[in-house]
Protein backbone atom coordinates (compact mmCIF):
# COMPACT_ATOMS: atom_id res chain seq x y z
CA UNK A 1 0.00 0.00 0.00
CA UNK A 2 0.92 3.58 -0.74
CA UNK A 3 2.27 5.52 2.25
CA UNK A 4 -0.65 7.85 1.64
CA UNK A 5 -3.29 5.10 1.76
CA UNK A 6 -1.80 3.93 5.35
CA UNK A 7 -3.86 6.41 7.19
CA UNK A 8 -7.31 5.80 4.64
CA UNK A 9 -9.31 4.54 7.14
CA UNK A 10 -8.30 5.86 10.64
CA UNK A 11 -10.41 5.75 13.28
CA UNK A 12 -11.34 9.43 14.03
CA UNK A 13 -12.27 9.43 17.90
CA UNK A 14 -10.29 8.26 20.97
CA UNK A 15 -9.52 5.82 22.33
CA UNK A 16 -9.02 3.64 18.91
CA UNK A 17 -5.35 2.23 20.22
CA UNK A 18 -6.17 -1.64 21.69
CA UNK A 19 -9.34 -0.76 23.22
CA UNK A 20 -12.67 1.00 22.01
CA UNK A 21 -15.99 1.23 23.57
CA UNK A 22 -16.50 -1.96 22.60
CA UNK A 23 -13.94 -3.62 23.90
CA UNK A 24 -14.59 -1.28 27.20
CA UNK A 25 -18.15 -2.75 27.12
CA UNK A 26 -17.01 -6.19 27.37
CA UNK A 27 -14.66 -6.14 29.85
CA UNK A 28 -16.93 -4.07 32.16
CA UNK A 29 -19.17 -7.32 31.79
CA UNK A 30 -17.08 -9.71 32.47
CA UNK A 31 -15.87 -8.38 35.61
CA UNK A 32 -19.09 -8.29 36.31
CA UNK A 33 -20.53 -11.99 35.41
CA UNK A 34 -17.41 -13.94 35.80
CA UNK A 35 -16.51 -14.27 39.27
CA UNK A 36 -12.55 -15.60 38.36
CA UNK A 37 -12.06 -12.32 36.16
CA UNK A 38 -13.74 -10.13 38.70
CA UNK A 39 -10.91 -11.51 40.74
CA UNK A 40 -8.24 -10.75 38.48
CA UNK A 41 -9.55 -6.87 38.46
CA UNK A 42 -9.65 -6.56 42.24
CA UNK A 43 -5.86 -7.11 42.34
CA UNK A 44 -5.27 -4.92 39.40
CA UNK A 45 -7.81 -2.19 41.19
CA UNK A 46 -5.68 -2.54 44.23
CA UNK A 47 -2.33 -2.15 42.74
CA UNK A 48 -3.97 0.60 40.91
CA UNK A 49 -4.37 2.69 44.32
CA UNK A 50 -1.55 2.03 45.79
CA UNK A 51 0.11 3.94 42.84
CA UNK A 52 -2.22 7.48 43.38
CA UNK A 53 -0.05 8.22 46.12
CA UNK A 54 3.10 7.21 44.83
CA UNK A 55 6.05 9.43 43.18
CA UNK A 56 5.79 10.06 39.60
CA UNK A 57 8.98 8.55 37.59
CA UNK A 58 12.12 10.22 37.36
CA UNK A 59 14.78 9.97 34.79
CA UNK A 60 17.48 7.93 35.77
CA UNK A 61 19.90 5.82 33.85
CA UNK A 62 21.50 3.24 36.76
CA UNK A 63 23.65 1.34 34.77
CA UNK A 64 25.01 4.02 32.69
CA UNK A 65 23.16 2.72 29.74
CA UNK A 66 19.81 1.80 29.91
CA UNK A 67 16.30 4.10 30.63
CA UNK A 68 13.92 1.01 30.17
CA UNK A 69 13.21 0.21 33.61
CA UNK A 70 11.78 3.34 33.97
CA UNK A 71 10.30 3.01 30.56
CA UNK A 72 8.31 0.07 31.52
CA UNK A 73 7.47 1.54 34.90
CA UNK A 74 6.18 4.45 32.98
CA UNK A 75 4.26 1.98 30.49
CA UNK A 76 2.20 -0.12 32.93
CA UNK A 77 1.55 2.87 35.59
CA UNK A 78 -0.35 4.33 33.03
CA UNK A 79 -2.26 1.05 30.97
CA UNK A 80 -3.24 0.14 34.97
CA UNK A 81 -4.52 3.35 35.58
CA UNK A 82 -6.09 3.43 32.40
CA UNK A 83 -7.62 0.38 32.97
CA UNK A 84 -9.25 1.03 35.85
CA UNK A 85 -10.39 4.30 35.31
CA UNK A 86 -12.22 3.32 32.00
CA UNK A 87 -13.72 0.26 34.39
CA UNK A 88 -14.79 2.80 37.59
CA UNK A 89 -14.90 5.77 35.31
CA UNK A 90 -13.04 7.25 38.45
CA UNK A 91 -11.18 10.25 37.46
CA UNK A 92 -8.75 10.47 40.15
CA UNK A 93 -6.98 6.88 38.40
CA UNK A 94 -6.84 8.81 35.11
CA UNK A 95 -5.67 11.95 36.27
CA UNK A 96 -2.53 10.23 38.04
CA UNK A 97 -1.77 8.41 34.70
CA UNK A 98 -2.03 12.65 33.08
CA UNK A 99 0.47 13.30 35.62
CA UNK A 100 2.97 9.89 35.16
CA UNK A 101 2.99 11.30 31.40
CA UNK A 102 3.52 14.66 31.75
CA UNK A 103 6.30 13.85 33.93
CA UNK A 104 7.94 11.45 31.33
CA UNK A 105 7.58 14.64 29.20
CA UNK A 106 9.93 16.07 31.08
CA UNK A 107 12.64 14.04 30.71
CA UNK A 108 15.62 15.70 28.69
CA UNK A 109 15.31 12.30 26.14
CA UNK A 110 13.82 9.21 25.73
CA UNK A 111 16.93 7.54 25.30
CA UNK A 112 17.78 6.65 21.82
CA UNK A 113 21.01 5.21 22.13
CA UNK A 114 19.17 2.32 23.75
CA UNK A 115 16.08 2.50 21.32
CA UNK A 116 14.00 -0.07 23.28
CA UNK A 117 13.65 2.24 25.82
CA UNK A 118 12.57 5.36 23.23
CA UNK A 119 10.32 2.65 22.04
CA UNK A 120 8.75 1.12 25.33
CA UNK A 121 8.20 5.54 26.71
CA UNK A 122 6.73 6.18 22.89
CA UNK A 123 4.04 3.09 23.53
CA UNK A 124 3.21 4.71 27.15
CA UNK A 125 2.74 8.11 25.88
CA UNK A 126 0.62 7.42 23.33
CA UNK A 127 -1.00 5.68 25.23
CA UNK A 128 -1.70 8.29 27.99
CA UNK A 129 -2.59 10.55 24.46
CA UNK A 130 -5.65 8.06 23.06
CA UNK A 131 -6.48 7.04 26.21
CA UNK A 132 -6.69 9.94 28.00
CA UNK A 133 -7.57 12.24 24.79
CA UNK A 134 -10.94 13.87 26.29
CA UNK A 135 -9.65 14.64 29.85
CA UNK A 136 -6.45 16.07 28.46
CA UNK A 137 -6.06 20.06 28.47
CA UNK A 138 -4.92 22.09 25.07
CA UNK A 139 -1.60 22.44 26.28
CA UNK A 140 -1.22 18.43 27.58
CA UNK A 141 -2.11 17.43 24.50
CA UNK A 142 0.53 20.07 22.46
CA UNK A 143 3.08 18.94 25.34
CA UNK A 144 2.60 14.93 24.69
CA UNK A 145 2.21 14.82 20.58
CA UNK A 146 5.14 17.18 21.02
CA UNK A 147 7.00 14.54 23.13
CA UNK A 148 5.96 12.07 20.70
CA UNK A 149 7.51 13.43 18.09
CA UNK A 150 10.79 14.98 18.85
CA UNK A 151 11.84 12.06 21.86
CA UNK A 152 10.07 8.96 20.04
CA UNK A 153 9.09 9.50 16.16
CA UNK A 154 11.73 11.41 14.53
CA UNK A 155 14.77 8.84 16.31
CA UNK A 156 13.14 6.63 14.87
CA UNK A 157 13.30 8.03 11.53
CA UNK A 158 16.96 8.50 11.91
CA UNK A 159 17.46 4.56 12.16
CA UNK A 160 15.26 3.90 9.29
CA UNK A 161 17.58 6.37 7.45
CA UNK A 162 20.07 4.30 8.26
CA UNK A 163 21.47 0.76 5.77
CA UNK A 164 21.45 -1.00 8.88
CA UNK A 165 20.39 -1.10 12.68
CA UNK A 166 17.29 -2.36 14.66
CA UNK A 167 14.92 -2.04 12.39
CA UNK A 168 17.16 -4.69 9.59
CA UNK A 169 16.81 -7.27 12.71
CA UNK A 170 15.42 -10.70 13.33
CA UNK A 171 15.19 -10.41 16.55
CA UNK A 172 13.14 -9.02 19.21
CA UNK A 173 14.75 -5.31 18.84
CA UNK A 174 12.67 -5.02 15.68
CA UNK A 175 9.64 -6.05 16.65
CA UNK A 176 9.60 -3.78 19.90
CA UNK A 177 11.18 -0.98 17.89
CA UNK A 178 8.79 -1.16 15.14
CA UNK A 179 5.99 -2.07 17.55
CA UNK A 180 6.18 0.82 19.94
CA UNK A 181 7.06 3.49 17.37
CA UNK A 182 3.82 2.20 15.30
CA UNK A 183 1.43 2.63 18.42
CA UNK A 184 2.69 6.49 19.12
CA UNK A 185 2.45 6.73 15.88
CA UNK A 186 -1.18 5.90 15.38
CA UNK A 187 -2.18 7.94 18.83
CA UNK A 188 -1.70 11.27 16.76
CA UNK A 189 -1.92 10.13 13.28
CA UNK A 190 -4.63 12.75 13.20
CA UNK A 191 -3.07 15.49 14.65
CA UNK A 192 0.38 14.74 12.94
CA UNK A 193 -0.53 12.39 10.03
CA UNK A 194 2.51 12.62 8.08
CA UNK A 195 4.99 11.69 10.18
CA UNK A 196 2.75 9.10 11.53
CA UNK A 197 2.39 7.64 8.11
CA UNK A 198 5.70 7.88 7.48
CA UNK A 199 6.71 5.72 10.64
CA UNK A 200 3.68 3.57 9.88
CA UNK A 201 5.35 2.56 6.38
CA UNK A 202 8.57 2.08 8.19
CA UNK A 203 6.98 -0.34 10.62
CA UNK A 204 4.84 -2.32 8.43
CA UNK A 205 7.96 -2.54 5.95
CA UNK A 206 10.86 -3.67 8.20
CA UNK A 207 8.44 -5.62 10.55
CA UNK A 208 8.13 -8.98 8.77
CA UNK A 209 12.30 -9.54 9.05
CA UNK A 210 11.77 -10.39 12.71
CA UNK A 211 9.19 -13.12 11.44
CA UNK A 212 12.15 -14.91 9.05
CA UNK A 213 13.17 -17.14 12.08
CA UNK A 214 10.15 -18.02 12.82
CA UNK A 215 9.49 -19.58 9.61
CA UNK A 216 8.30 -22.76 8.68
CA UNK A 217 7.67 -24.04 11.94
CA UNK A 218 7.21 -21.24 14.74
CA UNK A 219 10.73 -21.89 16.08
CA UNK A 220 12.96 -19.05 16.65
CA UNK A 221 16.57 -18.60 17.14
CA UNK A 222 16.02 -16.70 20.33
CA UNK A 223 15.27 -18.22 23.26
CA UNK A 224 11.30 -18.58 24.52
CA UNK A 225 11.76 -15.98 27.09
CA UNK A 226 12.74 -13.20 24.30
CA UNK A 227 9.81 -14.81 22.23
CA UNK A 228 7.55 -13.26 25.14
CA UNK A 229 9.15 -9.62 24.41
CA UNK A 230 9.23 -9.71 20.78
CA UNK A 231 6.16 -11.22 20.16
CA UNK A 232 4.30 -8.95 23.17
CA UNK A 233 5.26 -5.98 21.03
CA UNK A 234 4.23 -7.75 17.19
CA UNK A 235 0.89 -8.65 18.83
CA UNK A 236 0.45 -5.35 20.62
CA UNK A 237 1.29 -3.51 17.05
CA UNK A 238 -1.17 -5.99 15.01
CA UNK A 239 -3.98 -5.43 17.57
CA UNK A 240 -3.40 -1.69 17.33
CA UNK A 241 -3.49 -1.63 13.75
CA UNK A 242 -6.46 -3.49 13.54
CA UNK A 243 -8.59 -1.45 16.55
CA UNK A 244 -7.17 2.07 14.84
CA UNK A 245 -7.15 1.26 10.86
CA UNK A 246 -9.47 -2.02 10.71
CA UNK A 247 -6.79 -4.23 9.01
CA UNK A 248 -3.01 -5.16 10.04
CA UNK A 249 -1.77 -5.27 6.42
CA UNK A 250 -1.38 -9.05 6.54
CA UNK A 251 0.91 -8.64 9.42
CA UNK A 252 -0.53 -11.45 11.11
CA UNK A 253 -0.57 -14.12 8.16
CA UNK A 254 3.18 -14.02 7.91
CA UNK A 255 4.78 -17.51 7.62
CA UNK A 256 5.72 -18.84 10.68
CA UNK A 257 4.05 -16.29 13.14
CA UNK A 258 1.10 -17.99 13.91
CA UNK A 259 2.34 -20.93 14.68
CA UNK A 260 5.51 -19.57 16.66
CA UNK A 261 2.67 -19.81 19.86
CA UNK A 262 3.62 -23.37 20.20
CA UNK A 263 7.51 -22.44 20.72
CA UNK A 264 6.95 -21.90 24.19
CA UNK A 265 4.84 -24.84 24.77
CA UNK A 266 7.23 -27.51 23.27
CA UNK A 267 10.01 -25.72 25.14
CA UNK A 268 8.82 -25.68 28.79
CA UNK A 269 8.65 -28.84 30.94
CA UNK A 270 5.75 -30.82 32.60
CA UNK A 271 6.00 -27.65 35.43
CA UNK A 272 6.12 -24.78 32.46
CA UNK A 273 9.55 -24.18 33.57
CA UNK A 274 11.52 -23.05 30.63
CA UNK A 275 14.36 -24.73 28.73
CA UNK A 276 16.65 -22.03 29.10
CA UNK A 277 19.06 -21.81 26.14
CA UNK A 278 21.19 -19.66 24.97
CA UNK A 279 19.64 -15.75 26.99
CA UNK A 280 16.64 -17.23 27.68
CA UNK A 281 15.43 -16.50 31.55
CA UNK A 282 14.53 -19.76 33.40
CA UNK A 283 10.93 -18.92 34.44
CA UNK A 284 7.62 -20.51 34.55
CA UNK A 285 6.01 -19.61 30.62
CA UNK A 286 2.31 -19.16 29.62
CA UNK A 287 1.92 -15.29 27.88
CA UNK A 288 -1.03 -13.07 27.19
CA UNK A 289 -0.62 -13.23 23.36
CA UNK A 290 -1.25 -17.05 24.01
CA UNK A 291 -5.24 -15.55 24.34
CA UNK A 292 -4.94 -13.18 21.48
CA UNK A 293 -3.24 -15.63 18.90
CA UNK A 294 -5.76 -18.15 20.32
CA UNK A 295 -8.38 -15.69 19.32
CA UNK A 296 -6.87 -14.17 16.66
CA UNK A 297 -5.67 -17.32 14.78
CA UNK A 298 -8.34 -20.01 15.97
CA UNK A 299 -5.85 -22.05 17.88
CA UNK A 300 -7.46 -23.26 21.29
CA UNK A 301 -4.55 -24.98 22.20
CA UNK A 302 -2.83 -21.90 23.27
CA UNK A 303 -6.01 -20.98 25.97
CA UNK A 304 -5.37 -23.85 27.67
CA UNK A 305 -1.08 -23.45 28.28
CA UNK A 306 -2.03 -19.48 28.71
CA UNK A 307 -4.60 -20.85 31.25
CA UNK A 308 -1.89 -22.75 33.69
CA UNK A 309 -1.11 -18.88 35.28
CA UNK A 310 -4.41 -17.43 35.47
CA UNK A 311 -5.42 -19.19 38.52
CA UNK A 312 -8.20 -17.96 41.47
CA UNK A 313 -8.74 -18.85 44.97
CA UNK A 314 -12.33 -20.22 44.16
CA UNK A 315 -10.62 -23.36 43.16
CA UNK A 316 -8.41 -25.26 40.27
CA UNK A 317 -9.46 -23.76 36.89
CA UNK A 318 -9.97 -26.20 33.33
CA UNK A 319 -8.83 -24.61 30.26
CA UNK A 320 -11.43 -25.97 27.28
CA UNK A 321 -10.46 -26.20 24.07
CA UNK A 322 -14.02 -25.90 22.32
CA UNK A 323 -14.29 -23.11 19.83
CA UNK A 324 -10.80 -21.40 20.76
CA UNK A 325 -13.20 -20.07 24.14
CA UNK A 326 -11.49 -20.78 27.84
CA UNK A 327 -13.51 -22.41 29.91
CA UNK A 328 -13.15 -22.03 33.86
CA UNK A 329 -14.32 -24.52 35.77
CA UNK A 330 -14.18 -24.65 39.54
CA UNK A 331 -14.42 -27.59 41.37
CA UNK A 332 -16.30 -28.13 44.22
CA UNK A 333 -17.29 -31.08 46.56
CA UNK A 334 -20.25 -32.01 44.65
CA UNK A 335 -18.62 -32.02 40.73
CA UNK A 336 -17.57 -35.82 40.03
CA UNK A 337 -15.07 -35.89 36.69
CA UNK A 338 -14.24 -38.92 34.45
CA UNK A 339 -11.88 -39.40 32.00
CA UNK A 340 -10.84 -40.93 29.09
CA UNK A 341 -7.69 -42.54 29.81
CA UNK A 342 -5.19 -44.64 27.58
CA UNK A 343 -2.72 -45.60 30.46
CA UNK A 344 -3.48 -46.67 34.14
CA UNK A 345 -0.91 -43.95 35.17
CA UNK A 346 -0.35 -40.41 34.09
CA UNK A 347 2.23 -39.30 31.36
CA UNK A 348 4.67 -36.97 32.09
CA UNK A 349 4.53 -35.47 28.67
CA UNK A 350 0.86 -35.08 28.52
CA UNK A 351 0.05 -33.96 31.96
CA UNK A 352 1.32 -30.88 34.11
CA UNK A 353 2.28 -31.23 37.40
CA UNK A 354 1.06 -28.21 39.85
CA UNK A 355 1.42 -29.83 43.54
CA UNK A 356 1.34 -32.74 46.36
CA UNK A 357 -1.57 -34.20 48.27
CA UNK A 358 -1.69 -36.39 51.13
CA UNK A 359 -4.33 -39.17 50.35
CA UNK A 360 -4.46 -42.75 50.37
CA UNK A 361 -4.81 -44.52 46.75
CA UNK A 362 -4.99 -48.21 45.47
CA UNK A 363 -2.91 -49.19 42.99
CA UNK A 364 -6.02 -50.34 40.40
CA UNK A 365 -6.94 -47.09 40.35
CA UNK A 366 -6.81 -45.58 37.10
CA UNK A 367 -4.28 -42.62 36.66
CA UNK A 368 -3.18 -42.81 40.59
CA UNK A 369 -0.16 -44.33 42.18
CA UNK A 370 0.12 -46.36 45.27
CA UNK A 371 1.31 -44.41 47.86
CA UNK A 372 0.77 -43.93 51.79
CA UNK A 373 1.83 -40.13 51.95
CA UNK A 374 2.50 -37.68 49.59
CA UNK A 375 1.56 -37.97 45.81
CA UNK A 376 2.49 -35.61 42.58
CA UNK A 377 -0.85 -34.25 41.10
CA UNK A 378 -1.07 -33.63 37.83
CA UNK A 379 -3.92 -31.62 35.43
CA UNK A 380 -4.99 -31.72 32.19
CA UNK A 381 -4.82 -28.97 29.91
CA UNK A 382 -5.07 -29.18 26.35
CA UNK A 383 -1.67 -28.88 24.03
CA UNK A 384 -2.52 -32.61 22.43
CA UNK A 385 -5.91 -33.22 20.82
CA UNK A 386 -8.73 -33.95 23.44
CA UNK A 387 -9.70 -38.02 22.61
CA UNK A 388 -13.71 -38.75 21.95
CA UNK A 389 -13.08 -42.58 21.70
CA UNK A 390 -15.57 -45.04 23.68
CA UNK A 391 -15.16 -44.24 27.33
CA UNK A 392 -12.47 -46.99 29.31
CA UNK A 393 -12.51 -46.96 32.80
CA UNK A 394 -13.13 -43.98 35.14
CA UNK A 395 -12.90 -42.58 37.66
CA UNK A 396 -14.05 -39.29 40.40
CA UNK A 397 -12.02 -36.29 40.54
CA UNK A 398 -12.49 -34.66 44.35
CA UNK A 399 -11.30 -31.43 45.09
CA UNK A 400 -8.61 -31.01 48.01
CA UNK A 401 -9.42 -29.44 51.14
CA UNK A 402 -7.72 -26.67 51.89
CA UNK A 403 -5.74 -28.36 55.09
CA UNK A 404 -5.01 -31.14 52.67
CA UNK A 405 -3.41 -29.94 49.73
CA UNK A 406 0.23 -28.04 49.50
CA UNK A 407 0.87 -25.44 47.33
CA UNK A 408 3.46 -25.71 45.09
CA UNK A 409 3.05 -21.85 43.77
CA UNK A 410 1.41 -22.66 40.47
CA UNK A 411 -1.80 -22.64 41.76
CA UNK A 412 -3.04 -19.89 44.23
CA UNK A 413 -6.19 -22.42 45.60
CA UNK A 414 -7.18 -25.75 47.27
CA UNK A 415 -5.85 -28.25 44.76
CA UNK A 416 -7.62 -31.34 43.00
CA UNK A 417 -6.44 -34.58 42.63
CA UNK A 418 -5.68 -35.97 39.32
CA UNK A 419 -7.27 -35.06 35.79
CA UNK A 420 -4.99 -36.46 32.72
CA UNK A 421 -4.92 -34.78 29.39
CA UNK A 422 -7.14 -36.88 27.59
CA UNK A 423 -11.35 -36.10 27.18
CA UNK A 424 -12.54 -34.84 30.29
CA UNK A 425 -16.47 -35.01 30.78
CA UNK A 426 -18.53 -33.38 33.32
CA UNK A 427 -21.38 -33.97 35.39
CA UNK A 428 -22.73 -30.45 34.73
CA UNK A 429 -22.09 -28.12 31.87
CA UNK A 430 -18.90 -26.01 32.24
CA UNK A 431 -19.40 -21.96 32.18
CA UNK A 432 -17.95 -20.48 29.46
CA UNK A 433 -16.36 -17.65 29.58
CA UNK A 434 -15.22 -15.51 26.39
CA UNK A 435 -11.11 -14.93 26.12
CA UNK A 436 -10.28 -11.67 27.74
CA UNK A 437 -9.18 -8.13 25.94
CA UNK A 438 -5.81 -7.77 25.07
CA UNK A 439 -5.95 -5.04 27.72
CA UNK A 440 -7.11 -6.91 30.50
CA UNK A 441 -4.22 -9.47 29.53
CA UNK A 442 -1.45 -7.79 29.32
CA UNK A 443 -2.12 -6.12 32.65
CA UNK A 444 -2.70 -9.74 34.45
CA UNK A 445 0.95 -10.55 33.47
CA UNK A 446 3.23 -7.93 32.29
CA UNK A 447 6.83 -10.34 33.04
CA UNK A 448 9.09 -8.74 30.07
CA UNK A 449 12.52 -8.62 30.64
CA UNK A 450 15.74 -6.38 29.34
CA UNK A 451 16.02 -6.78 25.78
CA UNK A 452 19.32 -8.12 24.06
CA UNK A 453 22.52 -5.96 24.20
Amino acid sequence: MERDQILKTLVSQHPRILINDTILDQVRSRIGLKPDVACWYGHLKSEAESLLDAPTSHYEIPDGRRLLAVSRRVKERIRLLGLVYYVEDDRVFANRAIDEAMAACSFPDWNPAHFLDTAEMTYAQGMAYDWFYPLLDKEQREILVTSIVEMGLKPGLEVYAQPSGWHKNVNNWNQVCNGGLGLGALAIADVEPEIAAEILDNAITHLPAASTHYAPDGAGTEGVTYWDYGARYNCLFLEGLQTALGTDFGLGDLDGFKESGDYQIYFAGADRLSFNFGDCGLRRMSTPMHFWMAKRFGIPTTVGFAGANYRTSHGMEMCSTSFGMMTRVHLSTSTTWRWTGTSAKPNPHLCDRVGTTTRSSSPSSPGRTATSASTVIWTWAPSYSTQTASARSTTQVRKASPTNGTNTGMNDGPITDFVPRDTIHSSSTPTRAPIRSLTLSLQSSDSEQPGTT
